[in-house]
C-alpha cells in the first residue's frame, strides 16, 4: 500500500493519503481534502481500458475483413473458371466445322466435365472455407455455411445456363453454324 503525501490547500499542513483514496481529512484544520488528479489518472486507466477494448475490436475486424475478401477473391476465381471452362467447351463441342469431329469433341467434353467438377467438388470446398465468424459479436454462424453452400450451388447452376445460352449465340448467331 503506498501512502503518498501532499500540503493541504486551506492549512498547509501535511496530509497523507492511500493510493485509492480521493478524499481525506486534514489531521492540523479538519477539512477534507479531493485529490483530483488521481480521480482524473482512475478516469484515465478506464479510458485506457476502453481505447485498448476498441483496439481489439478493431484489429479482429480488420482480420474478419481481410478473411472474406481472400475467400471473395477465391470465389470469383473458382466461378469464373468454371464458367468459361463451360462456355469454350459447350462452343468447341457445338462448333460444326469439317474438320475432324473426334477432335473437337476430345476438346470439349474434358473441358465441360472438368467445369462440371469444379462446380460439384468447388462449390462445397468455398462453402467449408467460408468465413462465417464474426469478429465482433464473436459467433460463429453456423447456418451460413450451409446458406453459402445453396447460394453458390445455385449461382453456379444460373452460370450454367448463361454459359450455355452465350455458347449458342455464339455458335448459331456469329459463327453462324
Amino acid at each position: 500500500m503506498d501512502i503518498l503525501t501532499i500540503n493541504c490547500p486551506n492549512c498547509g499542513g501535511v496530509v497523507q493519503r492511500r493510493r485509492d483514496e480521493y478524499f481525506v481529512r486534514c489531521p492540523y484544520c479538519g477539512s477534507e481534502v479531493a485529490f483530483d488528479e488521481i480521480k482524473e489518472e482512475a478516469q484515465l486507466e478506464g479510458y485506457r481500458a476502453h481505447i485498448n477494448y476498441l483496439e481489439q475490436n478493431e484489429n479482429a475486424d480488420r482480420t474478419s475483413r481481410e478473411a472474406m475478401v481472400r475467400w471473395m477473391r477465391a470465389r470469383n476465381i473458382v466461378l469464373a473458371a468454371m464458367t468459361l471452362l463451360y462456355l469454350i467447351g459447350f462452343c468447341v463441342v457445338g462448333y460444326d466445322s469439317e474438320m475432324d469431329r473426334d477432335g473437337e469433341m476430345w476438346i470439349g467434353v474434358p473441358m465441360m466435365l472438368i467445369s462440371l467438377g469444379m462446380y460439384f467438388f468447388g462449390v462445397p470446398t468455398l462453402a467449408a472455407a467460408y468465413p462465417a465468424y464474426d469478429a465482433l459479436s464473436k459467433k460463429t454462424d453456423k447456418a451460413g455455411k450451409v446458406k453459402m453452400w445453396i447460394k453458390l450451388g445455385l449461382t453456379g447452376l444460373g452460370l450454367f445456363c448463361v454459359a450455355s445460352i452465350l455458347a449458342y449465340i455464339i455458335i448459331r448467331k456469329i459463327l453462324k453454324v
